[in-house]
């Protein structure tokens, strides 16, 4: 089944949404509407990481949206990353730069903020924690002890990935806090002190109170700083890769287009 088979839509009813639309908003609204009634639900749950650029527009033009931001220790974000074939720029900066983003929201009504680490240490907590901010009367237990399929979940075929390391687990795996500090394990005491020293760049207009280095915002986050104990960086590992430096210039790009809509990743419910 392919991605447009599974949510029913068509090219046809694209071109059909964007004659009604006079804006990506109104746009976003049909497409809602389309997949609530496709798969006989009642939220729209969108996921893709991209959106933090769009999130605090989100919640000013869209009508009852709740935003909910998860934010990680950057650097076992790096770690995984590089897992992955990311180099150390590359991974360090996308995770300045997404999370200072998503950030931009904290002042909505709507923001709702978990943490990675608590959410694999008490799943059970943290989801009912965010299903009572939802207004969903599921509990975590259910969730959790149900083996059944909801409606509208999508299933890669990770084993047949183009990378070959993927995120070297998959969605139907257990809640496992086994990533928490693997960081400490994969990267040395220069490339830490390097990400510390990461930061936006000076065009790049956000709020004046958030920090705009890697080593500021894991501190504005209450994650525990590494300590510069050797300065000395093994360049062997921070290669210069093209690709990398060039989203890293996209997302300094999408600081400027911040209604940019980026949807590969729906879900509902």
């Amino acid at each position: 089944m392919t991605f447009q088979e599974h949510y029913g839509i068509t090219h046809e009813l694209v071109d059909d949404w964007i004659s009604q639309s006079s804006s990506s908003i109104e746009f976003t609204c049909l497409l809602r509407d389309h997949l609530l009634d496709h798969f006989k639900c009642e939220i729209f749950f969108e996921k893709s990481p991209t959106n933090a650029y769009c999130l605090n527009a989100a919640g000013k033009v869209l009508n009852d949206v709740k935003l909910v931001h998860m934010v990680r220790d950057g650097r076992d974000v790096v770690s995984s990353l590089m897992n992955r074939g990311w180099n150390l720029f590359g991974a360090g900066t996308r995770w300045l730069y997404d999370t200072v983003q998503g950030l931009e929201a904290r002042n909505s009504p709507n923001y709702m903020e978990l943490r990675y680490e608590e959410f694999v240490s008490k799943p059970d907590n943290v989801l009912n924690e965010l299903f009572s901010y939802l207004n969903v009367s599921q509990t975590a237990n259910d969730l959790l002890n149900s083996n059944k399929e909801v409606p509208g979940s999508y299933y890669e075929e990770w084993t047949e990935r183009s990378e070959p390391k993927a995120w070297n687990q998959t969605p139907s795996d257990p809640i496992s806090t086994k990533s928490i500090g693997k960081y400490k394990e994969k990267l040395t005491k220069g490339e830490l002190n390097y990400l510390n020293k990461i930061k936006l760049k000076r065009r790049v207009d956000i709020n004046p109170d958030t920090p705009r280095s890697f080593g500021e915002l894991l501190e504005y986050l209450a994650y525990p700083r590494s300590i510069q104990q050797d300065s000395r960086i093994e360049f062997n590992t921070i290669t210069f890769n093209p690709y990398k430096l060039a989203d890293y210039l996209r997302r300094v790009h999408r600081f400027h287009n911040r209604n940019y809509w980026h949807l590969p990743q729906i879900y509902t419910y």
